[in-house]
């Protein structure tokens, strides 16, 4: 029991307390100082009065029954690896009002599934999530996907850093925020079932290793041109970045060069231009230069495919964003395909282009999140 009057809970005041299940602090305390309650193994939940603004380093790491935790509203400051092997935990909301986040804060949370981070917030430290087996999906604020498992970030970062999403082994899919700058050294390193990653335009380093051992990467998705693309400083010592630039590469940038899949080695050595033009990764190098968008011309077809459902397996998913994206690059360089793709106008202009492709893979986030079970003709 801590008297009410106290303004600050010391250094390892309840360090190893390991038979302490629940606690009450009053509100009056303001600060909580570092590893106050660390490896007090049977703690289950917490409740952080509004009164707290300061938690310091490692306060509740080892806390490995804790599942419940609410923070302060008022809370400005989370120390580094606050919350480190917490093994239990699986959801928390950070607050709004806090500005930092120190590194590693929830390192080893073998658990976590969901986490939403402030917009006030800028940087994701090094090690944030590093070791968090159980993370499948980050996701961008601007989808509004607040629920379910997604980790979401918000269009205010603009630095990943060193290691902070490494080894987080069940990570499927990432929607980086839309200011992101720079992506650190090892930052998805040992993500060995990410398979699909989209990078913002602002984008101008990735460090070396940042996608080692990523062996499932196939599909990155770029929101700019080709020329921004290599203009990106993407480090590749002993060739650590092979897992990313091995991958399709499809730009969604309006230029000369528009959305097409490409391999590419790095700024200071690019090859030709290949168009993939098949799921097994067949490559057909082209020189076409295309120097503006083609005329659309819009063509009443009737289709026997569901909206949506490009490849007719009834459903919807990142699948039929990829036919999508493939068919435009080569319309654009003036292959025009065969197949019937004219259920991937989603968005009902007579044209099945990027656009379509960005609603799909938004749609696709929204159903497995749980926040949309409409039809996609009433997805907004």
């Amino acid at each position: 029991m801590i008297e009410d009057g106290i303004t600050s809970i010391g250094y390892n005041f309840f360090n190893g307390c390991t038979n302490l299940t629940s606690i009450k602090i009053p509100e009056s305390v303001t600060k909580i100082f570092s590893t106050a309650f660390s490896d007090c193994t049977s703690l289950e939940s917490v409740t952080i009065p509004n009164s707290v603004v300061f938690i310091d380093d490692n306060v509740f790491s080892g806390c490995t029954n804790l599942t419940d935790v609410t923070l302060s509203n008022k809370l400005t400051t989370i120390g580094f690896c606050v919350f480190k092997n917490c093994t239990s935990l699986k959801e928390i909301k950070v607050p709004d009002s806090v500005t930092s986040i120190g590194c590693g804060v929830f390192e080893y949370c073998t658990s976590l599934l969901s986490v939403r981070i402030p917009e006030s917030v800028t940087t994701i430290s090094d090690d944030t999530f590093k070791g968090c087996s159980s993370l499948e999906y980050i996701t961008n604020a601007s989808l509004n996907l607040e629920t379910g498992k997604y980790t979401t970030l918000p269009d205010t970062i603009t630095s990943i850093g060193f290691e902070a999403f490494k080894n987080c082994t069940n990570l499927k899919d990432a929607f980086l925020p839309d200011a992101v700058e720079s992506i650190g050294f090892g930052a998805f390193s040992g993500c060995t079932n990410l398979s699909r990653i989209s990078i913002p335009n602002t984008l101008n380093s990735i460090g070396s290793a940042a996608f080692e051992n990523c062996e499932s990467l196939k599909d990155v998705y770029y929101n700019g041109t080709k020329e921004e693309w290599k203009n990106i400083n993407i480090g590749n010592t002993q060739d650590l970045n092979d897992s990313l630039l091995n991958a399709n590469i499809y730009f969604w940038g309006n230029s000369e060069e528009t959305t097409e899949p490409t391999t590419s080695t790095s700024k200071a050595e690019t090859t030709s231009t290949k168009v993939t033009t098949t799921t097994e990764k067949t490559e057909i190098t082209t020189t076409s230069t295309i120097k503006t968008e083609p005329t659309t011309t819009t063509t009443n077809i009737t289709s026997t495919k569901s909206l949506g459902d490009i490849n007719g397996d009834e459903k919807i998913d990142s699948k039929d964003a990829v036919i999508v994206l493939k068919s435009y690059a080569e319309k654009l360089a003036g292959n025009e395909t065969k197949d019937d793709i004219s259920a991937g106008d989603v968005n009902g202009d007579g044209s099945v282009d990027s656009k379509d492709a960005v609603i799909i893979l938004k749609y696709y986030a929204s159903i497995i999140a749980g926040v949309f079970t409409g039809k996609i003709s009433e997805f907004k």
